[in-house]
Order: structure tokens, then sequence, then C-alpha cells
């Protein structure tokens, strides 16, 4: 690919520091993948010396990908022994390359340093391994959350209904957590804290199948 103007200068720019702006579907990646390719190829820097954040895992992807078929592309141009093993060096330290989101890229950090965080007793304030939760798993989780506390809410709203001597007692706040809808200061019993939530379940729960 040629690049002219404002993408070549982009791509030979010598800066530290350069601001690249530009639309959506302009060429940012792949001038900024050039742009790193050709300071790896003159050596100006390696692969685990380079940071690139994004801001979604699929661009993180798609970034780590060009590099590496630029620079298959590169190696399969060249004869020269020597700089073949040099590509080859660097597209095997492409896996564990700095190309991610800003919040895997933070969680790197803290895993890194992570057994200098500590509270006032020496305790580690960070799960060590702490990882980057999944979208797919994130989402599991709150529908599992979810379903636990509407089967022990359903399950409290039945007790009230089918037994007389049930729920004249205060609700009280466990150090597990709290029922949902209950203000820290509220006085409700467990019978009126259950008509609630029926009322609620009545008047927002159209097109409900439990």
């Amino acid at each position: 690919m040629n690049f002219q103007g404002v993408q070549a200068e982009i791509i030979e720019n010598k800066c530290e520091n350069i601001l690249v702006s530009a639309a959506a579907g302009s060429g940012k990646t792949t001038v900024m993948t050039e742009r790193i390719v050709e300071r790896i190829l003159s050596r100006q820097t390696s692969v685990d010396r380079i940071l690139v954040v994004t801001f979604t895992n699929a661009a993180a992807a798609n970034m780590s990908a060009k590099l590496e078929a630029k620079l298959r592309e590169r190696m399969a141009q060249t004869t020269d022994p020597e700089e073949r093993k040099y590509l080859s060096g660097q597209i095997a330290a492409l896996p564990s390359a700095y190309i991610c989101t800003i919040d895997a890229f933070c969680v790197k950090v803290i895993n890194s340093f992570s057994v200098s965080a500590r509270n006032d007793k020496g305790e580690l304030l960070i799960e060590p391994q702490s990882t980057v939760l999944e979208d797919n798993h994130g989402n599991a989780l709150l529908r599992e959350a979810f379903d636990e506390v509407f089967a022990e809410a359903y399950l409290l709203a039945s007790r009230t209904r089918e037994e007389d001597s049930f729920g004249a007692e205060k609700m009280e706040l466990s150090k597990d957590g709290v029922w949902p809808g209950i203000l820290l200061d509220e006085d409700i019993t467990k019978k009126e804290w259950a008509e609630q939530f029926l009322s609620m379940v009545q008047s927002f729960g159209s097109g409900r199948d439990d």
C-alpha cells in the first residue's frame, strides 16, 4: 500500500509524541500499524517494548493480527538469514505483547505489583492473578445473582401469604447484604415488604413467565 500526504507523514514522523485524530474507517489502525512496523524494522523499538491501548478486545485483536501480517509479509520479502531470524523473533513475541484494552493493561500492571499492595496489617489488598471479567461471564453472574435474589424474595412472599403467623417481625439487615428495596433507616415488617414486592411485580412484570 502506498501512503501519501498526512498518512505518510504520520508513518515517517520521528517525534516522540504524536496525536492522530480521524473519523472511523479512515485507516487509523492501518497507518498506526505501519508506523509501528517501520520502527520495528529499523530496530528503533521491538514488540516487547510497545504499548498499544484500545477500547475493545476486538480492536486489540485486529491490531495484533495486522502487525503479525505485516511482519510476516516483510519476512517473506527478505532472504537475509539474520533479518528473517529477527522478524521471526518479533512475530513470536506478539502473543505476549502489550496490545490490549486499557482495563486489561491495568490488570497486567496490578498483577505485576500486587504483592506490594497491602494494608496496615500487611494483608494483600488485591487477589493474586486477578483478571478482567469477560462480558459473557459477567452477564451470567449477574443473571445468577438476580435469580437468587428473586427466588428468595418470592419464597418470602409465598410464606407471608400461606402462614398467618409469619411475617410480623421486622426485616433485618444481614452482614451478607440487604433485601432489595429496603433503606437503611426503613422500619418495615417482612409481610409489609412482601406485599410491596408483589405489588412491584404486578406493576412492572408484564409478560413475565414465572
